[in-house]
């Protein structure tokens, strides 16, 4: 009889994110975040879809801790930015924090926080109106499809 053989360990990595802005008034940002856990992105995106229709004209003031638990989340999976400011003509960096993050303008938290939930949770832009359809798929697709073997994978 074979003797089985120990399997290694498999660490997993912690995956961290490069959020890069390429163009617009942000353009140059780079931001580096930690995923979050798949029960965690969950929890959230009902949270940041709430937020993402919220404006001033429909804020109900009761809801306001339930709005910001998705930026206390993201201040707490930051690793670092290149984001700094300019106070009175001195340059300094902001640090990479949730307080960091909060005193920034609106725009600015809501667009970091959309980039990385989309990155986090798989989620791609849009694409453009301008974006050519898929094309039309062969006729022989049906067959060419059917003669793809397909049996289950063994387990070792």
């Amino acid at each position: 009889m074979a003797e089985e053989q120990a399997e290694a360990d498999f660490v997993v990595a912690p995956k961290i994110y490069r959020l890069v802005w390429s163009e617009g008034e942000r353009k140059g940002l780079v931001v580096r975040a930690r995923a979050l856990p798949m029960a965690r992105f969950l929890e959230l995106a009902p949270r940041i879809d709430a937020l993402s229709r919220t404006t001033r004209e429909n804020l109900n003031f009761a809801d306001i801790p339930a709005l910001m638990e998705p930026f206390r989340v993201l201040g707490g999976y930051l690793v670092s930015w290149n984001l700094k400011e300019e106070v009175d003509g001195v340059i300094t960096a902001v640090p990479c924090t949730y307080e960091g993050l909060m005193s920034q303008e609106v725009e600015f938290i809501k667009d970091v926080l959309q980039a990385w939930m989309q990155a986090t949770g798989g989620v791609s832009a849009p694409l453009e109106s301008a974006s050519p359809g898929g094309g039309t798929p062969p006729p022989d697709l049906e067959e060419l499809l059917a003669s793809i073997p397909m049996t289950a994978a063994q387990q070792s």
